[in-house]
């Protein structure tokens, strides 16, 4: 059994059609965006709402997976706040910053376990911060308090 749950009725019986209810000051849409194009055609700006196309949305699981509230630069998504309580700031494979409201984490894009170990993640619920593939340099000049890492992966 289904019950209203939203003290709005208008969102209580939206079947997700636009919709503008203009003497309540009300507009519901899959996405609404705020931006421009430039001159090769790429979007520029901020687009709210489902932003994901029909084709990636195969389970039921990550059927929403494109919904919140998103910016893009030069075409290509810049910052993103999910719907499911994760965030991420940054291109893909620019140095993306991944966090997870859900857990408690934030994480380089790049972090990864085992033998191909990178990247970085901090668990906030938990108190620790995991570095892969760096180690720790023993700092000769001890007038320095910051501490220099060296990456192992190489």
């Amino acid at each position: 059994m289904r019950r209203n749950v939203y003290s709005s009725q208008m969102l209580n019986s939206w079947n997700g059609d636009l919709t503008i209810d203009e003497n309540n000051g009300t507009i519901l849409a899959t996405m609404l965006g705020a931006g421009f194009k430039d001159n090769a055609n790429r979007f520029n700006g901020v687009l709210m709402g489902d932003v994901s196309d029909a084709s990636s949305r195969g389970t039921a699981a990550d059927a929403h997976a494109g919904t919140g509230l998103f910016g893009y630069h030069e075409g290509a998504q810049s910052f993103g706040f999910k719907i499911d309580g994760k965030a991420f700031i940054g291109k893909s494979n620019k140095g993306r910053i991944e966090f997870d409201g859900n857990s408690g984490q934030i994480k380089s894009m790049s972090y990864k376990t085992g033998s191909n170990a990178t990247g970085m993640l901090i668990d906030l619920d938990d108190g620790f911060i995991d570095i892969q593939g760096a180690t720790k340099n023993n700092v000769a000049n001890t007038s320095s308090t910051t501490p220099s890492y060296t990456n192992t992966s190489s």
